[in-house]
């Protein structure tokens, strides 16, 4: 997880880890136990919840792999967006890199659905509720 997916994204890294995660989901279902009690079978339970804890890294590569955008915990460097170098907010260039952002909220501004299939996690985007307090532009921290 830590090497194919961190604060820094790479498509290529979650598609990497993406495939990692189906095998060791796919060994996970063949795990075989050395604890063959009925009672408490500690072994069992640890199994669980590391076929659980698979299932979860591949939700989460998978909607991570699924948004090609640079925001918050989603930093894809080949999707940055980054701001002008012209301070004045009426210059070309900001109305140009305002489009952009308006653009990516459009297709982005969404949370992440997963649904667990057989085939591994099926991602879908529900619109984020704006209507308190819609953001109307992008931020700049210089």
């Amino acid at each position: 997880m830590t090497s194919g997916f961190g604060v820094v994204r790479y498509n290529a890294s979650l598609d990497l880890a993406l495939d990692e995660l189906a095998e060791l989901d796919r060994r996970a279902a063949r795990m075989a136990l050395g604890e063959a009690s009925t009672w408490a079978n500690q072994t069992l339970a640890h199994a669980r919840q590391v076929q659980d804890m698979i299932r979860l890294a591949r939700v989460m590569a998978a909607s991570a792999r699924a948004r090609d955008e640079c925001r918050g915990a989603h930093y894809k460097p080949e999707f940055d967006l980054p701001l002008p170098s012209a301070r004045e907010a009426d210059s070309p260039d900001w109305e140009h890199y305002r489009e952009r952002w308006r653009a990516g909220n459009e297709r982005w501004l969404k949370t992440s659905v997963a649904e667990h299939t057989a085939e591994g996690p099926h991602i879908e985007f529900e619109p984020v509720d704006l209507s308190v307090l819609a953001p109307d532009q992008p931020r700049d921290y210089r």
